[in-house]
């Protein structure tokens, strides 16, 4: 019986289509044990999404030493266009990015890893990859942090999420790369604004002042609505090595329009002020990042003379001195030129 089965097994092997049929099968049983394990792991994860949902409604989640997540003001929660491979594998992953993003607020943030490191072995998603950056932020490993936002930046050449730049510019000049973080910096402006104006100036402070302005951006947002909308975004740089009282410094910015004829007037629009970078004193970030916004409805809903956006004028004072101005156009600062000495209101 041994000898026929053998004569037998010889005589498939010489047949032309023994070995093709040997290869697919030896592919087929990887193929289901790749798929197997796969699978079990995917049933892992998500038992373990409805474990931590159950412990989430009974539980908190216990507070690790400082939170300083509280103390990055700017680090928002973002959301992004992904192409999720089913809605199985999103629920899941955003279930854990969830629970990570709760983790961090507790100051939990290597529990937080832990979750966010799940969620990206579901998908390797730009969420979860934000959400890593931001945890590696908190635990001081800049390194790491930079290396994933570096990642994000690097897949959104149209700059739809254009805090993530915002957020490597303050994290590069934390670790006094300045000249990078202001090239980071010149590509904040995301694709739902227009830039109309941008003036640059030389890096140095003028002499005898503190503080001076390193770059000026003027943007216009087109949104849908009716509204005349503007950005300024401005990065104001402190001298080094001197102790700065933040509490002291004043920024004024001045918008201004024209009417039917050509008279040049203060801008009624309503105007804000936005501090981008986290704590604007000084100490971590140099520049600090400022953000002024003009916006007004229709001229036609408000007033009988037709106003035209025309420009703006920057001053900053520090104890009550003037230290830089910058206007666009220049004129601005010929017709309304600065007091020395802030004004006492």
């Amino acid at each position: 019986m041994s000898q026929t089965f053998k004569a037998h097994l010889r005589q498939l092997r010489r047949h032309p289509m023994f070995n093709l049929v040997l290869l697919l099968y030896i592919a087929v049983t990887i193929a289901m044990l790749v798929y197997s394990i796969t699978r079990y792991r995917a049933l892992a994860l998500t038992k373990r999404v409805e474990t931590l949902t159950r412990q989430l409604a009974y539980t908190e989640l216990p507070t690790v030493g400082p939170t300083r997540a509280k103390d990055t003001g700017i680090f928002r929660d973002l959301q992004f266009n992904e192409n999720w491979e089913n809605e199985k594998v999103k629920s899941d992953a955003l279930r854990l990015i969830e629970f990570g993003r709760y983790a961090d607020d507790k100051g939990n943030f290597k529990y937080a890893e832990k979750l966010y490191r799940e969620a990206k072995e579901l998908q390797d998603s730009l969420t979860a990859t934000y959400y890593l950056g931001r945890n590696a932020y908190f635990q001081g490993d800049l390194s790491e942090a930079e290396r994933n936002w570096r990642k994000l930046i690097s897949v959104d050449p149209d700059v739809k999420y254009p805090d993530v730049r915002l957020y490597l510019a303050t994290l590069l000049s934390q670790s006094r790369r300045n000249a990078e973080a202001k090239q980071v910096l010149a590509t904040y402006v995301g694709p739902q604004v227009e830039t109309t104006a941008t003036a640059r100036l030389p890096e140095q402070i003028p002499e005898g002042a503190n503080f001076g302005i390193s770059d000026a951006t003027l943007s216009k947002v087109e949104s849908g609505n009716a509204k005349v909308q503007y950005i300024l975004k401005m990065a104001i740089i402190a001298r080094s090595n001197i102790p700065i009282d933040h509490s002291k410094v004043t920024i004024q910015v001045f918008f201004y329009d024209t009417l039917d004829d050509n008279r040049l007037v203060l801008a009624d629009a309503d105007v804000n002020y936005e501090w981008l970078t986290p704590r604007h004193d000084w100490t971590e970030t140099n520049p600090e990042i400022l953000s002024v916004s003009y916006s007004r409805p229709p001229t036609e809903a408000i007033s009988s003379s037709h106003r035209k956006y025309h420009g703006y004028l920057i001053r900053v004072y520090y104890n009550g001195q003037l230290q830089a101005v910058r206007a666009e156009p220049n004129r601005l600062l010929d017709l309304f030129p600065p007091p020395l000495v802030i004004p006492i209101s």
